[in-house]
């Protein structure tokens, strides 16, 4: 009874149907920094990137996924370039290697290994010795059930193996899974050595992040943190952040004083901010201190609500106006729209998730599914009109992993349909011969 109900609930409604075209997004491709001397505003530095696949991308708040990147930098008008990258991804279409030139000269590169369920779980640093590469330090990150980072622990390459020196520990709250603390040490002798605490605070019906705290242990001991400084983060009614406010501890007077202010307004109609005013923090003045302004920024932004362009203009303090001064900042950034027809994108997902790759597939689809709970289940492969093309059970478990074949199937869209007693999950993906 239940593999004919799920063959009749397989006919995909048209909603799946219309998500059939390709998704369009936008990348960046491109950014400058320039600075006004006097008389107008120079080009100072840039960066540009190179995408060979339409699943990748990135943008300033989103992963840089890219291929290529140069960065460079201006001498009389003159572009020179210095940094490159290069990037390189697994069958998962996940960033596997970072290799780093200067001048032409291989300098140094980064690898990163991932467990089974997607997350890093090793960064290993090495350098070119002009023959080979050497192992320079390694990153070695742990999780928990719930897949949130708890351990981060820092290696250095000693005699031929990586030494333990350092490690960050990271907790959540157990109400809403949310980092709380995370704690930093060096070993001595073998001992942890406590140096620095973060603290997190959160609103409880938001959940929106309200402050950080960083302490430091001048014992070296787990209960011998002081405070040391502090973010604090400002919304209003529609959870929009309004201001961010970092602030010093006072030891003598025990209370955190404020530095810096930034000020968010005028947003637009994707509540993006359009102005960010600076402001510094004068305890000197007569009444008792003041937020002194420094900058502001103007922002725009494309219709991917993506930042494209930000000025700094500076405050005259002793006429009271704002005007453009030498050293005044602008920041320009360039994208490049495409259709990200690889990707695989998550339909239904209740209960677990589940992995799929390469994407476009070819001969050989990988599958791996994580379950917040072990269970059975059966699995589908549809095409877009709903037919099952493909069908199997998966044993009861936690973790499920399989390769499939699929040589059989034609180039086009699928979705795979994974029915568990307690869950479901409905990834659609591209098959390309």
């Amino acid at each position: 009874m239940k593999r004919m109900k799920l063959l009749f609930t397989l006919a995909l409604p048209v909603f799946l149907c219309q998500n059939l075209q390709a998704q369009t997004s936008s990348r960046l491709v491109a950014q400058s920094y320039w600075t006004n001397n006097g008389l107008a505003y120079t080009a100072v530095d840039s960066s540009s990137y190179t995408y060979l696949s339409t699943s990748r991308g990135g943008d300033l708040t989103h992963a840089m996924e890219f291929d290529n990147s140069v960065f460079g930098t201006f001498d009389t008008g003159v572009y020179t370039p210095q940094v490159a990258v290069l990037q390189q991804f697994n069958v998962a279409n996940q960033d596997s290697c970072n290799t780093t030139s200067i001048g032409g000269v291989l300098t140094s590169r980064t690898l990163y290994t991932y467990n089974s369920n997607g997350k890093v779980s090793t960064i290993i640093s090495q350098s070119w010795t002009g023959s080979s590469w050497t192992p320079v330090t390694e990153n070695v990150l742990s999780y928990n059930g719930s897949n949130q980072l708890q351990t981060n622990q820092h290696e250095t390459w000693m005699s031929g193996g990586f030494v333990i020196d350092s490690a960050k520990t990271y907790y959540y709250t157990a109400s809403s899974g949310l980092l709380s603390n995370e704690l930093d040490n060096y070993l001595l002798s073998g001992l942890p050595i406590y140096t620095n605490e973060y603290s997190y605070t959160y609103d409880s019906a938001s959940h929106l992040m309200l402050s950080e705290t960083t302490s430091y242990s001048s014992s070296g001991t787990i209960t011998g943190f002081a405070p040391l400084s502090m973010v604090q983060y400002f919304y209003d009614s529609s959870g929009d952040l309004t201001a961010v406010e970092n602030e010093n501890y006072d030891g003598s007077s025990s209370i955190f004083v404020g530095s810096t202010l930034h000020t968010y307004s005028n947003f637009n109609s994707a509540k993006m901010p359009q102005t960010d005013l600076l402001q510094n923090w004068d305890s000197t003045t007569s009444t008792g201190g003041s937020w002194d302004n420094i900058m502001q920024y103007t922002n725009t932004y494309n219709s991917y609500n993506q930042l494209t362009n930000k000025i700094g203009i500076s405050w005259n303090a002793p006429t009271g106006i704002w005007e453009y001064a030498v050293g005044d900042p602008q920041y320009n950034y360039f994208y490049e729209t495409y259709s990200n027809v690889t990707a695989v994108k998550t339909v239904t997902n209740t209960n677990g998730d589940a992995n799929i790759y390469p994407v476009p597939a070819q001969s050989l689809l990988h599958l791996d599914i994580n379950w917040n709970a072990a269970q059975s289940a059966m699995i589908t492969i549809n095409d877009v009109q709903g037919r099952v093309v493909k069908m199997w059970d998966a044993p009861s478990a936690a973790q499920y992993s399989t390769t499939i074949s699929i040589n059989d199937l034609a180039s086009g869209v699928y979705f795979m349909r994974i029915n568990g007693q307690q869950g479901e999950i409905v990834k659609q993906f591209t098959v390309s011969h």
